[in-house]
Order: structure tokens, then sequence, then C-alpha cells
């Protein structure tokens, strides 16, 4: 495969019924970095769902530490 081939074209090339499963962490400064690159509407359909359900997840965390930060940020 060329290098000119964007790197998440690799997912077409993997079995169909192959189901993956990733752990990640960010600190706060990454995470809004990431919802903002990801949580766009010119981002790719499939990472701006995933970006939507993590801010979804972080602003369901009983008695959220992050709720005045997120405001802050616009998130």
């Amino acid at each position: 495969m060329g290098r000119k081939r964007a790197k998440e074209s690799a997912r077409y090339f993997l079995p169909y019924a192959k189901q993956l499963d990733f752990d990640c962490m960010f600190n706060f400064r990454s995470f809004v970095h990431f919802q903002g690159l990801r949580n766009s509407p010119d981002a790719q359909v499939e990472i701006e769902e995933i970006a939507q359900s993590m801010l979804e997840q972080v602003k369901a965390i009983p008695s959220n530490p992050f709720q005045y930060s997120l405001e802050a940020f616009g998130l």
C-alpha cells in the first residue's frame, strides 16, 4: 500500500466480523483538544460519534468535577 493512502484506510483490510476495543487516557488539555478536532462537523462520522459519546460520558460523572472546566471551554 502506498504512503499516499490515509492511515485510517487500514480498517478496510480487517475482517468484517472483527471487533476492535481500545482504551485511551487523556489529560484534560488533550481531551479538550481532541474534542475540538474530532467533535466537529468536518470530522469523520465514526470518530465524531466516538468523541460525542466520550463527552457525554464525562458530563455524566456524578458530582462532575469537570463541570466548570467544560463550560469554560464551551463543551
